[in-house]
């Protein structure tokens, strides 16, 4: 009995030692199989979700952005049967070192991934050469993805924006990409980031933007730190968008140099396009809203004068505002009063106009709020209505700050692209457009037209235009403030200088120095205007010596290519 008994205990063990080992060989090979599966199922993934990315082109139909097949390698750190042997191996035939390998699967085994990417955009040679390993190396995995390609590098670089890497360090519920697979890319900014949804389907996208005016306008502005926003004079259609210092694109796209994109992300600024997402004072270029105000609301003629002796003062115990002009300009009328971008006569304009009248005319004409244009990160800007007023100050406002808005100083900020929306809105007589900058979207069944938009039709009287625009014809004749740089043109414009103080500073040579906006915005050429042009310095002299010159290079070029 007792023998039966040991038999039965020995039989039994054996039988549990079986079943666990089969356990355990079932489990390693069904996770093998779901291992195997995913590398099976990568082909399809990048086959079919990680689709062909839609291209970008300009007015004419050249190409700004488009996507071509990147080879990649993976590994499943799972599967994996010689680490050492495998790194070895991508080390000498990817040419990188082999403890950034070992540290990425690493990596990857501590987040408990699946696959880690080794890397992407290999050449045919290094492909094919990893695709015969497979075989005998289960966790090695090549395969392809759309990378994407900007062939013009800086052209337009903030029009078109950037794409980036979903990867496993991230989140992709967290970043809001549900719906995309590891290292598949997506539109970080600018054009990329707004369409993302119509380009990841393989739509294309077909821009207003004119490559041979976009390359004119960023060859004009050199290397100054600013924008320029060049609009058609018909329908306010973006021909040029520039915002400086720019970046080349393609460097995040794949992300090989993490260097370069490190020190991208440490240079102030630089990935913000400042024709729509900075905002700053507008200075002078701001007195053609005063002036229509004053005009619409019937507060004075165009004949109206006042006399400038270089200041001008509330009472006798306030302050003394200073012209630029300190001799002063004498007695001047409206018209005058623009072309010599007299400070005294808008002084007294805006003290007699109120603050209230003009800021109502200032958002009549676009400014502080957003002008619609289908690009992100899109600013509003800064008018000093009664509820910014309120909101901001309490209603708490001095008569001095009015005579200081005057001149489009104090709480008056804009983007570039709002104050070429205002100039333009004044050159074609009172049609305020929402910029268009997408002309179609093409569809496997057909194209999504975008129509031009007039968002308002103003009904500030066409005589009250026909003044303004006539100060600004004479801005760039004899004595007027852009005369120095447009003298010798053989051609007509209407334009505005503009200098705005900021509260900005820099450290020159171990000296503060506050930073100086500059602009000049004009229309032309006369008398049947093509193109409205906005110049924005970021740190210049004044409007006549620092941005002006950048615009008439523009004009120059453009009608040199027009003829």
């Amino acid at each position: 009995m007792k023998m039966k008994m040991k038999q039965f205990i020995y039989f039994y063990k054996i039988f549990v030692i079986l079943f666990i080992v089969i356990f355990i060989y079932n489990s390693e090979l069904n996770a093998q199989n779901d291992n195997i599966d995913n590398i099976d199922n990568i082909d399809k993934e990048t086959k079919g979700s990680i689709a062909s990315r839609g291209s970008i082109y300009d007015a004419k139909g050249r190409i700004l952005a488009y996507s071509k097949k990147i080879y990649c390698v993976s590994v499943f750190p799972s599967l994996i049967k010689n680490k050492n042997t495998l790194s070895k191996t991508l080390s000498k035939l990817l040419n990188i070192k082999k403890s950034i390998i070992d540290e990425k699967i690493k990596l990857a085994e501590k987040h408990k991934k699946k696959k880690i990417l080794i890397e992407r955009d290999i050449s045919d040679n290094q492909y094919n050469s990893i695709k015969k390993l497979e075989v005998n190396m289960p966790s090695l995995k090549t395969y392809y993805i759309y990378g994407r390609v900007y062939p013009n590098k800086k052209l337009a670089a903030h029009v078109i924006g950037y794409i980036e890497s979903t990867n496993y360090e991230k989140n992709m519920s967290e970043l809001g990409y549900y719906d995309y697979l590891n290292d598949e890319i997506v539109g970080k900014a600018g054009l990329e980031y707004q369409f993302e949804a119509d380009l990841k389907e393989g739509n294309d996208i077909h821009t207003t933007i004119n490559m041979d005016i976009q390359e004119i306008v960023e060859k004009a502005f050199n290397k100054e730190n600013g924008a320029v926003v060049v609009l058609d004079y018909d329908n306010a259609d973006i021909l040029a968008m520039y915002s400086c210092p720019s970046f080349d694109p393609n460097i995040f796209a794949p992300p090989k140099d993490d260097d370069t994109i490190k020190n991208i992300f440490k240079i102030d600024g630089l990935l913000i396009n400042k024709a729509i997402s900075a905002q700053f004072p507008l200075g002078s270029n701001f007195k053609v809203v005063t002036a229509i105000s004053a005009l619409e609301n019937e507060i004075i003629t165009p004949k109206h004068k006042y006399t400038c002796k270089g200041y001008f003062k509330l009472n006798d115990k306030s302050r003394s505002y200073k012209c630029h002009y300190a001799k002063g300009h004498g007695t001047l009328d409206l018209v005058n009063a623009i072309k010599h971008s007299c400070n005294v006569y808008f002084y007294n304009l805006a003290y007699q106009t109120g603050v209230e009248n003009i800021s109502n005319t200032a958002l009549s004409y676009g400014l502080g709020m957003q002008t619609g244009v289908d690009l992100p990160y899109e600013k509003s800007g800064v008018i000093p209505s009664s509820e910014w007023i309120n909101e901001h100050r309490k209603n708490k406002w001095y008569a001095g700050e009015t005579v200081i808005v005057g001149i489009g100083q104090g709480p008056i900020l804009a983007t570039p692209l709002q104050n070429a929306i205002v100039f333009h809105t004044i050159a074609n007589g009172g049609k305020r457009y929402r910029p268009r900058i997408i002309k179609e979207i093409s569809y496997e069944d057909g194209a999504m037209v975008f129509q031009s938009e007039v968002v308002d039709e103003l009904s500030t009287p066409k005589a009250v235009l026909k003044t303004i625009q006539k100060g600004l014809e004479l801005v760039p004749t004899n004595g007027g403030t852009a005369y120095s740089v447009f003298k010798k043109a053989k051609y007509k414009i209407a334009g505005k200088t503009g200098t705005a103080e900021s509260s900005m500073v820099v450290k020159e040579k171990g000296k503060e120095r506050e930073i100086t906006h500059t602009w000049f915005s004009c229309y032309g050429p006369l008398p049947n205007p093509k193109i409205v042009v906005v110049v924005f310095n970021f740190d210049g002299y004044s409007g006549e010596i620092s941005s002006a010159p950048i615009a008439k290079r523009i004009f120059d070029a453009y009608l040199k290519l027009k003829n």
